[in-house]
């Protein structure tokens, strides 16, 4: 669902109707809660959770409940998506953070006061809770757009890929599977470190580094969507990549000097409640990861490239490179018998860099395609 707001903003020209991109969000939202339908509610879900995650059976019946909730979640997001695309289209990014925020109001409201006393288990709750956020989040989109006003922006081969049914979803699905592959990152690495040696410790410690290195890289995760609406002349392009040497680079320069400093220590212990035993696995594989914005932004930038360009085939082929990469090193930190920490860490920031090194990789064989001399 994900990727249908990177489509939207390379279809939609910033002028004239939306009806028909929502219209068709709304049918890959469903044809995805059809998926979702079949895994949760079949033995397949018990086996995604119990066999290849490696959960106990009780933590994987517990997950397997809050799945079947989750299943609505997928035309929510689909309109959503649409409608931040066609907000960013329209060089209209406020009403998208003020819906973020009515999100994690709503939802913060919800986690407090609401599921404590809504008798229901925690998973289930959590999920309910994620839904109640999203549904406030989508219908303030929704209300949002018509007010804006449109513009139109240099044509493109997206914009004439985004005319028709048939053309957008070969348009779609190389992005589909990017964002599908790397929503397996987590997941995957989770799947590896369950079979270190102390696998309870490493998955502690992992589910600190992912969250502070998610959070620190999700601001520039959506850098794709800004590159696809404001990329319009090459000019404009280069001044979006200086933005990110310019803006992120010192961005992560602090961050890494800032595990030298007693503010770090405070973070960790102070804020986030760790153990000294827990602080001290953490700290490494974040020092090492301190430079994951930069990645991350650089990432996002080549993929809305290549997505302008109507080349999804090649953001779909870095995707497959990030979870190959993952899997052929944590096979082998398995038989290296590497903590999970270290593990978990070394695992997050080579996906990210794997995925990047393919993209450069293919966009410079596209730019020697383009620039080849062509026969009379």
């Amino acid at each position: 669902m994900f990727s249908l707001q990177q489509a939207a903003v390379a279809w939609y020209s910033g002028r004239g109707p939306i009806r028909d991109l929502v219209s068709y969000g709304i049918g890959v939202g469903l044809l995805v809660t059809l998926y979702q339908v079949i895994i949760a509610f079949s033995p397949l879900s018990l086996h995604l959770f119990r066999d290849l995650l490696g959960a106990e059976e009780r933590l994987a019946r517990m997950a397997g409940e809050a799945l079947k909730v989750s299943v609505f979640f997928a035309p929510f997001l689909a309109v959503r998506s649409v409608l931040q695309g066609i907000l960013i289209s329209r060089r209209r990014a406020g009403p998208i953070w003020i819906g973020t925020f009515l999100r994690l109001s709503t939802l913060t409201w919800a986690a407090l006061w609401w599921a404590p006393g809504s008798g229901l288990s925690g998973p289930v709750a959590g999920v309910c809770c994620l839904l109640i956020g999203v549904l406030v989040e989508t219908t303030y989109v929704a209300i949002a757009v018509p007010s804006t006003n449109e513009r139109s922006s240099v044509a493109t081969a997206a914009h004439v890929a985004g005319r028709e049914w048939r053309s957008r979803t070969r348009f779609l699905i190389p992005l589909v599977g990017m964002v599908v592959l790397g929503t397996l990152t987590n997941p995957v690495i989770n799947a590896f470190i369950a079979r270190t040696p102390e696998p309870e410790v490493g998955l502690a410690a992992y589910a600190v580094i992912a969250s502070l290195v998610w959070f620190l890289a999700s601001p520039f995760l959506r850098f794709s969507s800004v590159t696809i609406a404001m990329g319009e002349t090459p000019e404009a392009l280069r001044r979006l990549h200086r933005f990110l040497w310019s803006i992120v680079l010192p961005l992560c320069v602090i961050l890494a000097l800032l595990h030298l400093t007693p503010l770090w220590d405070h973070l960790l212990h102070g804020l986030l409640g760790l153990t000294d035993d827990l602080a001290h696995r953490v700290t490494p594989p974040l020092v090492f990861l301190s430079f994951q914005p930069l990645v991350a932004a650089l990432l996002s930038y080549n993929q809305g490239c290549l997505t302008r360009s109507a080349h999804t085939w090649r953001v779909g082929l870095g995707g497959v490179g990030r979870v190959t990469a993952i899997l052929a090193a944590g096979f082998a930190g398995i038989a290296l018998a590497v903590p999970g920490p270290i593990l978990g860490g070394v695992l997050l920031g080579l996906s990210f860099l794997a995925e990047l090194a393919i993209l450069l990789l293919l966009k410079s064989m596209l730019a020697r395609q383009e620039s080849a001399p062509r026969p009379a």
